[in-house]
């Protein structure tokens, strides 16, 4: 780079890349933003301009070489292939067995409460409800005197 001023000193960042990202410096990362464009500092991670949320970029102006990866051949030979794990382990069926039971002894309960409600609403019902409130009201009675 030769001798330079120091105007030209206070345009190179701490990284010793000019501030205008030249080539010589191998590039500059910095964080483009994807939905207003605005160029922000290297490190942020929301946009100043618009606040959208950043993922860094390196800029073009890159050297080729340090863009593209090296080219190295692809193993054709079956053993590089990534094998067959076979089938996925059965989860245990414990806790849906336990729920099934849960909601069964629920449901029977809620129906055997339905069918007495409407047994009791017909006459036979009825009929027997008055016998045994009867029934407990002279029990009652009895072991109060």
């Amino acid at each position: 780079m030769g001798q330079q001023s120091n105007d030209d000193l206070s345009a190179i960042d701490a990284n010793g890349c000019d501030a205008d990202g030249r080539s010589e410096c191998g590039g500059i990362v910095v964080t483009q933003c994807a939905n207003c464009g605005a160029t922000n500092p290297s490190g942020s991670r929301f946009c100043a301009e618009c606040g959208a949320a950043l993922s860094p970029e390196v800029l073009d102006h890159q050297p080729a070489s340090r863009l593209e990866a090296p080219l190295t051949a692809q193993p054709t030979d079956d053993e590089w292939r990534m094998s067959d794990a076979g089938p996925l382990p059965e989860r245990p069926r414990r806790r849906r067995t336990l729920l099934w039971i849960v909601v069964g002894i629920l449901a029977a309960c809620l129906l055997i409460c339905l069918g007495a409600l409407v047994w009791l609403s017909t006459g036979a019902g009825s009929e027997w409800l008055d016998d045994f409130t009867t029934q407990i009201a002279e029990l009652g009675t009895e072991t109060a005197q």
